[in-house]
């Protein structure tokens, strides 16, 4: 199909209309856009069964390197080419993931002063408004960078079953030393905030798991209690989180590129490039799985590309 032709299809426009509207909408108004097409993309999958059974949901962070001065919705990474330093937009992500399986459900980008507590509450609250993912959500995923007071109390409080692993200290070595004497292979861990004038504690239960044929060990911070010998299948569990990790990498090949200072517009780019990767996993599984009608899918598929070329514009923002 031509571009003519797709522009008459579905009444698109250009990317300088794009941009140009793009431009009067603040982030925090284009998030709630990008997670209105996430969830379509993600309806599309509801249709398909892939939604039946409870899901569990990954949350991590996707940085998109950025060449220009730094801003209030840029920060710096961990060092990277030759030992520098690296500016980018951070993007905190919700996958739905499970053995071969991913779809994006919410994006929220970062920003200077924004706590992880911040955006796994975001992120969290959003998936929670999917009617697909409604009572459907599982375990929540994260890795080690979200091991925080906050985020664990937050997670306790609203009832969410958790796992993430446990960056390794001189205690952690005690405490597995221990587990390895006595057999028993999960401990309370006493966690620590630091704040300025007070310091807020936290117990939470440490698993370990011993790697074979080695002398090192996993940790995982949990409130899932496993009977003694079984804290395997924490690990077993925690495996489906790296299924956003491959979310991530087709998503770059599919990456759109800007020159493009304004953070709504990039996130939409991101969301668009997240929502191309969703619709590549669904075509896969459609063509091994039980395929969706053809009219179902026509229709909605119809519906989610009307959404994207026309939500954007300033007419349909107001």
């Amino acid at each position: 199909m031509s571009i003519e032709m797709f522009h008459d299809e579905y009444g698109g426009v250009s990317p300088d209309v794009v941009l140009s509207s793009v431009n009067k909408i603040s982030l925090e108004m284009m998030e709630k856009v990008c997670n209105r097409l996430l969830k379509l993309s993600v309806r599309m999958a509801g249709g398909a069964r892939m939604f039946v059974r409870t899901k569990n949901v990954s949350i991590d962070y996707h940085d998109v390197l950025y060449y220009g001065k730094s801003t209030p919705f840029t920060v710096k990474t961990l060092e990277g080419h030759k030992g520098k330093r690296r500016r980018c937009h951070r993007y905190g992500v919700a996958s739905v993931t499970g053995k071969c399986f991913y779809q994006a459900v919410s994006i929220m980008g970062a920003r200077k002063g924004v706590s992880n507590l911040e955006i796994v509450k975001g992120l969290l609250e959003d998936v929670g408004r999917n009617p697909v993912l409604k009572n459907r959500v599982g375990v929540v995923l994260m890795d080690k960078f979200f091991a925080g007071v906050d985020v664990i109390n937050y997670l306790e409080s609203n009832d969410h079953l958790y796992i993430m692993p446990f960056k390794h200290s001189k205690t952690l070595d005690r405490l597995y030393e221990n587990a390895r004497r006595t057999g028993i292979f999960h401990a309370l861990y006493h966690m620590r905030k630091k704040d300025p004038g007070n310091s807020v504690w936290k117990t939470v239960n440490v698993y370990f798991i011993p790697v074979e044929d080695e002398e090192g060990y996993y940790a995982y911070i949990s409130n899932i209690e496993t009977p003694p010998g079984m804290e395997w299948i924490l690990d077993m569990i925690y495996r489906g989180r790296w299924n956003i990790e491959v979310n991530f990498k087709v998503k770059k090949v599919v990456k759109p590129t800007t020159s493009s200072k304004n953070p709504a517009y990039r996130i939409l780019l991101e969301t668009i490039s997240l929502i191309l990767a969703n619709l590549w996993k669904q075509l896969e599984i459609r063509i091994t799985d039980r395929p969706l009608r053809q009219k179902q899918y026509d229709l909605t598929l119809h519906k989610l590309i009307q959404e994207m070329i026309t939500t954007p514009t300033k007419n349909n923002m107001e």
